[in-house]
């Protein structure tokens, strides 16, 4: 049977066309009531499923159209819906001719028995067919703006469900945000947010700020490779990468360039962060200069006091040889007084 699939969503007509061609029917789609009507037009189809919330024309009025068409009367119209759940939109869809009314989502074999037994009833003469084409009534047409009344009903109804649950949203992601400035903000250790791909800076506390030497506005227009010195970037690039690939080890010791030139040390730990749907990295500097200063400072004493060791004891050497000497020449002068001499005599 050849069957016309009239639907606004692509994804739903895609789905409905897969189940009835495995069934051995032949598929045209449409995307309106408007667009619908032209195709029935030109091929008539044995059969039209129809949604009913659509933009153009509605699934109503391609279903009375086809009623009142007198080419196209006679052929079968199945609704098939998941917006218009009301008993009242079942009664007016049967009532300007409709065969069946499903209501989305239905189970895929329940979908296709149905269908077929539209076919079966029709050729079994159990299912009414028009005799002509169905006229104007007025209570009809009164029952379609109720109908649409309902429905713009429950639109409003979730349209102010949405907008107050968007304003609640709206006020914790305020609130949200305050109180991450504040963190951000007063924390003791510098951040900076850097965009992933770009290695570019989002934002900056203030201790950071602080730290370089630049204005937050200033830090906005850095990136990553703008506050080391060139020696130590491509160390720097190379862990940035990684720890932007999942890689969240610490980067220890690394020199920090001012806006001044300076140099400073920090460790960085890093961690990804999500904005407004863009993803960044998040560094947290901590200031180890002085730590650094100070291991500097042991490793000269260390290096100092190491020479002085060496030459002190070398001096001990020195004197303790000295110290050899003058009692060997005591004890040579004293054996020459015993001997009735007054000097000492040293043998070659």
């Amino acid at each position: 049977m050849r069957i016309l699939i009239v639907d606004d969503n692509e994804d739903s007509r895609m789905i409905l066309k897969k189940n009835l061609e495995s069934s051995g029917h032949t598929i045209q789609d449409a995307c309106n009531g408007a667009e619908a009507l032209r195709l029935a037009r030109e091929s008539p189809p044995d059969m039209i499923i129809s949604d009913i919330l659509m933009p153009v024309m509605d699934g109503f009025r391609l279903c009375r159209e086809i009623r009142q068409d007198k080419q196209l009367y006679k052929i079968h119209f199945v609704f098939y819906t998941a917006t218009y759940l009301d008993p009242g939109d079942e009664k007016l869809a049967m009532s300007i001719g409709a065969s069946r009314y499903i209501i989305k989502p239905a189970d895929t074999a329940e979908f296709l028995r149905t269908i077929k037994g539209v076919f079966q009833e029709y050729e079994e003469e159990k299912l009414p067919v028009p005799e002509k084409p169905v006229k104007e009534r007025p209570e009809l047409f009164r029952m379609y703006e109720e109908s649409i009344a309902r429905k713009l009903d429950k639109k409003v109804e979730e349209l102010e469900r949405v907008k107050t649950n968007l304003v609640i949203a709206c006020n914790e992601l305020k609130e949200s945000e305050q109180k991450f400035r504040i963190i951000f903000d007063n924390a003791i250790d510098g951040i900076l947010l850097a965009d992933m791909e770009t290695g570019k800076f989002h934002t900056g506390n203030k201790m950071i700020c602080r730290m370089l030497g630049y204005s937050p506005e200033e830090i906005e227009k850095l990136e990553v490779r703008d506050i080391h010195p060139k020696k130590v970037l491509p160390h720097v690039i190379e862990r940035f990468e990684k720890q932007s690939s999942g890689e969240l080890t610490p980067a220890e010791n690394i020199q920090v360039k001012k806006k001044d030139g300076s140099i400073f040390y920090a460790n960085i730990n890093s961690s990804p962060i999500t904005l407004a749907g863009k993803r960044y990295l998040m560094g947290i500097f901590r200031d180890i200069t002085r730590r650094v200063q100070a291991e500097e400072e042991l490793l000269r004493s260390r290096s100092e006091l190491s020479a002085l060791f060496r030459v002190s004891s070398a001096i001990i050497r020195t004197m303790k040889k000295k110290k050899d000497l003058i009692r060997k020449a005591d004890e040579a002068l004293y054996q020459a007084k015993q001997k009735g001499r007054n000097r000492i005599e040293v043998s070659e």
